[in-house]
């Protein structure tokens, strides 16, 4: 077992004690790190375990992925270079609706202040409900996911585990080769693994 799976397991100890996790939350159901890591990340009521598991999953695979990125970044600046583009930007956003990087730009730039209130106001409900908890005002990028979760249930009484209950992954699948079929015009069919 991985240190970051035994770190987001002693997170949730406490919030899950005597009781198996809520059959919608994904652990039941997919036992897999990023389940584990994102779920303990809402329930952990533990600030140094959020923080703990937010710095672990930041920052895994960090030299190996490096490398990795720089090469890619290069292969695109020299991609769009080739084809006569000033950016990969300019090259990727020509086939798309917003055409140019300067349209994606200015959209931005329209929607920002929109966004920036209704992120101001999340933030300050949340530092509010981080400073009932005992630790100041200001939320740190490892409380976001914990201090979201409890606005949802107690501002929308959003329970995210009912409503998976509805939302089982055969019936979204089904939904979404459906509606892709018929938009799109493509058939699906399941392609058995080779032996």
């Amino acid at each position: 077992v991985a240190s970051d799976q035994v770190t987001a397991r002693a997170a949730l100890r406490p919030n899950l004690a005597g009781q198996n996790p809520p059959s919608g939350c994904g652990i039941a159901k997919r036992a897999g790190y990023e389940n584990l890591v994102a779920h303990a990340r809402r329930v952990a009521a533990q600030r140094a375990a959020r923080q703990a598991l937010f710095e672990k999953d930041w920052s895994r695979a960090v030299a190996e992925n490096r490398p990795l990125l720089a090469e890619a970044i290069g292969l695109r600046e020299r991609i769009a270079s080739l084809l006569g583009y000033p950016t990969w930007a300019g090259f990727a956003t020509e086939i798309r609706m917003s055409g140019t990087p300067e349209r994606v730009h200015a959209f931005y730039d329209e929607i920002s202040p929109t966004v920036a209130a209704a992120t101001a106001r999340d933030l300050a409900e949340m530092g509010q409900l981080l400073a009932a908890d005992g630790h100041g005002v200001r939320v740190a990028p490892w409380d976001w996911r914990f201090y979201d979760h409890r606005q949802r249930s107690d501002r929308y009484g959003v329970d995210g585990n009912r409503v998976s209950e509805y939302l089982p992954l055969d019936r979204v699948l089904d939904g979404l080769f459906a509606i892709t079929s018929e938009v799109f015009g493509v058939t699906y069919r399941r392609v058995e693994p080779v032996q």
